[in-house]
This record gives structure tokens, C-alpha cells and sequence, in this order.
């Protein structure tokens, strides 16, 4: 059987058009257009700033200038051991240790901030032809497939994106085609970042306990207060990296995108109620055809119209449509 919804009489004589007085995109005084709500967001570097973009831009930075200047800090302090103690060769080997670390450090922030800039300026919704550079992705990356050819919109950027991935908060910007290979190396080099940080300043500090300063020395002092902040900052910022770059190699393996996955989930998550409701319906034993007709039935909203809309005839994704964002 199916069920229709009837409108009510303030509907205009067109079948499912609806008329209002006043546009929900003009303002309240004149009528004329309100430019906050039209002007769509062009990239991330546009105000406002979201919570969580400035939170990642202290995180990422105060984390850094903690391990460079530890780095620095117990590198002087080793080379304080080594004149006062020659036997001990492990100064040494914590000094070649930060050499490494400092070396892939820097690497590694450089392609971060190149990926993060690109990322965050390009306008994911740049029509293809009119964005050269971003042609074949980056790096001569080409993504290609149906993950990539949908276009979305975003109620947050306020326009449409081809390829729309999901809308992140912590870049304040849309993730698409044009854009998520800068997004997936931010995503990996991140990741790098703080793992070394966490590695490195664990490991120092483990040193710094197992040898302690015979003479007041400012720079292990220093060197440990560094670690022990980096490590705080560091710690949580590694862990949800992990989860960020494990559910998109999962994406990857499975071939569909965040917001494809959130429809899924959604989808699942009704079929599961509707599972619940028919179980509890055959569990009071009302599985008369009666029983379940009157839950069909036409629902009136106010006085006749003709103008109806079957709910069946709705596709499941239209009804599942909603902004994702991670």
C-alpha cells in the first residue's frame, strides 16, 4: 500500500510548490539579499576560524618549538657530559640521535606545511577547467572513479563541491577532488610529526633519568621541561592522527568516501530500527494486515488540497542526506 502525506490549503495550485511571503535569504528590514548567507566560503584561510583550526595551528606549532628547542637544550647538555665524564659514551650517541631526529623533523614539516597551504588555499569547488595546477591532483596524483565524479553540497562552505569527501573542522574547508591528496599527506606527514615527538622525547627523558646532572645544568633542565610538554601535547595528537588515517585506508579498501559511508551508516542504522518495530509488532502479536494499515493511512496536515507526496516514491538517499564532517 502507499502512503501519502496531503499538504495543506496554502499551497499554491502547482503540484508540491510551496510559496512564503519572504525569502529565508534576505534580511528582515528591506528585503534586500543578505550577503552572509549567500557568500559561499572560497578555503580554509577565510574568517571565521573554527575552534578546532586554531586548536590544531597551537597544537602543531607550541608541540614543534617544544621538541626543537629540547632538542637543542640536551644537545648542549651532552656536550657538557663529554667534558666532564669522557668514559661516557652515550652522550655521543644522544647527540647523533638528535641530528637524525632534527633532520627528518624538518623534512617532513616542510611537505606538512606545503600540503596544509595547498590544502587549505585551493577552492575545492574551482571548476576543473579553471584550475590548472589542480588538474592531476598533486603530485601528479589522479584521482578517478565514482568516489570522485559526485558532486555534493556543503551547507557549512555554502556551495558545491565536486568529489566532496567530507567538510573538516580542524582546515575549515571542504575536502574534495581537487583537495584531498593535500588532505591525505597533511593526514600521513602529521602523523610522522608526532610519533617522532613522542618517540624522541620519551626516549630523552628516559636518558636524562638514567643519567642525572652532577652539576646544576639550565639546559637539562630545560631539555625536561620541553619533553615533558611536548609529550602532553604530542600523545593525544598521535592518537587521533592514527584513527584519521586508519579510517581513510579503510575507506580506501572499501571504495567509497566519508560521506558515502555516513549514508551507509545511516541506511543501517534505519534498517535496524525498522527491524526493532516489526520484532516488537510480531512480538505482541499484532501482524494483522489491519493492524499495519492504519499506520499507513493518508496524514492530513490542515484543510483538502490535491497536492500529495508519496513518501515511497522518495529515494532513500535524498532522505539520508546530511553534512558530514570529521
Amino acid at each position: 500500500m502507499t502512503r501519502t502525506l496531503t499538504l495543506p490549503s496554502q499551497v499554491s495550485s502547482s503540484p508540491c510548490s510551496v510559496t512564503t511571503n519572504r525569502s529565508p535569504r534576505t534580511s528582515s528590514s528591506n528585503g534586500s539579499p543578505n550577503t552572509e548567507l549567500v557568500r559561499p566560503r572560497h578555503n580554509g584561510f577565510e574568517r571565521p576560524f573554527s575552534r578546532d583550526q586554531v586548536i590544531s595551528w597551537i597544537g602543531h606549532s607550541v608541540s614543534a618549538l617544544c621538541f626543537f628547542i629540547g632538542a637543542m637544550s640536551i644537545s648542549v647538555h651532552c656536550t657538557g657530559q663529554e667534558s666532564l665524564d669522557n668514559t661516557d659514551t652515550s652522550s655521543s650517541t644522544v647527540t647523533v640521535w638528535t641530528f637524525l631526529a632534527v633532520a627528518v623533523h624538518v623534512v617532513n614539516s616542510t611537505i606538512l606545511v606545503a600540503s596544509w597551504r595547498f590544502c587549505e588555499t585551493i577552492d575545492p569547488a574551482a571548476h576543473r577547467n579553471d584550475a590548472v595546477n589542480q588538474k592531476n591532483g598533486w603530485w601528479c596524483v589522479r584521482l578517478s572513479g565514482p568516489r570522485w565524479e559526485k558532486t555534493r553540497y556543503c551547507a557549512l562552505c555554502r556551495k558545491t563541491v565536486p568529489g566532496m569527501d567530507h567538510h573538516c573542522t580542524w582546515l575549515q574547508t571542504c575536502i574534495g577532488k581537487a583537495n584531498y591528496v593535500q588532505f591525505f599527506t597533511v593526514a600521513c606527514t602529521g602523523t610522522v610529526q608526532f610519533v617522532l615527538q613522542v618517540a624522541y622525547a620519551i626516549l630523552c627523558l628516559l636518558w636524562l633519568h638514567a643519567h642525572p646532572m652532577k652539576n646544576a645544568d639550565v639546559f637539562g633542565y630545560l631539555a625536561k621541561c620541553c619533553f615533558v610538554l611536548c609529550s602532553v601535547i604530542s600523545v593525544p595528537c598521535m592518537f587521533m592522527y592514527f584513527v584519521l588515517v586508519g579510517f581513510h585506508l579503510w575507506l580506501m579498501v572499501l571504495g567509497y568516501g566519508t560521506y558515502d559511508w555516513m549514508l551507509r551508516r545511516r541506511q543501517e542504522q534505519r534498517a535496524k530500527l525498522e527491524a526493532r518495530k516489526m520484532n516488537k509488532h510480531a512480538a505482541n502479536g499484532d501482524t494483522s494486515e489491519s493492524s499495519f494499515a492504519s499506520t499507513r493511512q493518508p496524514v492530513t496536515l490542515g484543510p483538502s488540497s490535491h497536492a500529495a507526496i508519496i513518501v515511497e516514491d522518495v529515494k532513500l538517499e535524498e532522505r539520508g542526506r546530511e553534512l558530514t564532517m570529521l
